[in-house]
């Protein structure tokens, strides 16, 4: 792999950041559900070794598990933001006590994601094992209310499975109520040997309903002015600018063109890069930090650990452009690459084709005997 040029590229994007492996709850669709616990926090020593990075750097907080469980989150996310980096945060909300709001309140959010799959109490609390509805909500929307910075921009993300299908619009007029930014419709993937839900139970199952239910919503939305913004992959999949040419933007329903739209972080990694085989910049502008200290690229090859170096030196390092190199020589890589296709460019999913047959194997790169990779052919 010698022979392959690395393009110049700065310090990363964005940092994603997990405090802790797991949650309170046990969503049925959700990978916690079937996964061992994990008892490991991340130790704050690891904002040592933070550095300094530019002014709107992004963070991420809780992509994938509930980070406000984590004891010591207040004083992370805070001394994060005090470093001029800007927060997106996803949250299932339960856990803002009213010390825990007026400790963050004043903290450089960029982004908060509300994970709310069914303004349906029965449905709401069917899914979201061990949550109580009623306290849930009235917890998130009092942190909502309790934000100084002005323009943050509240988003709920809904994953739907069959459950919680029937509930699409109530969800929606929920998050218009409530004066949210923006409402993500998001099908839930079926996970290959899933001990919790059948495949029967995601709308692979009963896709046209699923269409049926997310257009009706998306017909309501527009006629009734709403100014909530709605994404879904179904907005690109049916061609849905064809009817409402001026109420579409990408995967968006918006209500004008002036609509300022807000990138998440998933979509500030897509793009094209010289000698990338998919349209995906993840290993140029995103580095993640797991709750046991190890650095990873495209969310599962290691290249480091925090707390035995700095997060430079780890993302310019050894291991991490080993990764690079061998993502750029090898493009199965990223073909079979689960986090691309379901995560960063979930818009473009065709769902009825997303079936346990085709799927393929993620892989992931070992860089454990990585030393020098001027030696590595």
């Amino acid at each position: 792999m010698n022979n392959i040029e690395l393009p110049e590229f700065p310090l990363p994007k964005i940092i994603e950041i997990e405090p802790i492996q797991g949650c309170n709850f046990k969503c049925t669709m959700c990978h916690v559900s079937v996964m061992k616990p994990d008892n490991v926090y991340l130790d704050k020593r690891f904002l040592d070794n933070i550095g300094h990075f530019p002014k709107g750097t992004h963070v991420a907080l809780g992509t994938s598990f509930e980070p406000t469980m984590h004891p010591d989150f207040a004083e992370i996310v805070q001394k994060l933001s005090d470093k001029g980096l800007q927060i997106s945060m996803t949250t299932n909300g339960s856990k803002f006590s009213n010390k825990l709001i007026n400790d963050i309140k004043d903290v450089n959010f960029y982004r908060v994601t509300f994970s709310f799959d069914s303004a349906n109490k029965t449905s709401f609390e069917k899914i979201r094992i061990n949550a109580n509805f009623d306290k849930v909500t009235e917890r998130f929307l009092k942190f909502k209310n309790s934000v100084t910075k002005d323009d943050v921009y509240f988003t709920i993300n809904s994953t739907i499975i069959n459950e919680n299908a029937p509930d699409i619009l109530e969800t929606v007029k929920f998050a218009e109520r409530e004066k949210f930014n923006a409402i993500g419709l998001i099908a839930a993937v079926y996970r290959v040997n899933d001990t919790v839900l059948n495949e029967s139970d995601f709308v692979y199952s009963n896709i046209d309903y699923y269409k049926n239910q997310v257009i009706s919503t998306i017909d309501y939305a527009i006629k009734h002015e709403f100014n909530v913004i709605i994404s879904s992959a179904l907005v690109v999949s049916e061609n849905l600018k064809e009817i409402y040419p001026d109420k579409v933007k990408n995967n968006l329903i918006i209500k004008d063109a002036t609509v300022r739209e807000h990138l998440s972080i998933n979509e500030l990694q897509l793009g094209k890069m010289k000698g990338m085989p998919v349209d995906c910049l993840s290993p140029f502008v995103h580095v993640r930090i797991k709750n046991d200290g190890k650095v990873m690229l495209c969310n599962r090859h290691a290249i480091g650990d925090i707390y035995t170096e700095t997060l430079e030196s780890i993302w310019y390092g050894d291991k991490a452009n080993y990764v690079r190199k061998k993502l750029m020589a090898e493009p199965s890589i990223c073909y079979s690459c689960s986090y691309f296709k379901f995560c960063l460019n979930q818009k473009n999913l065709k769902y009825e084709q997303d079936t346990q047959s085709n799927r393929t194997l993620n892989t992931i790169i070992d860089t454990s005997n990585i030393i020098d990779i001027s030696n590595i052919t």
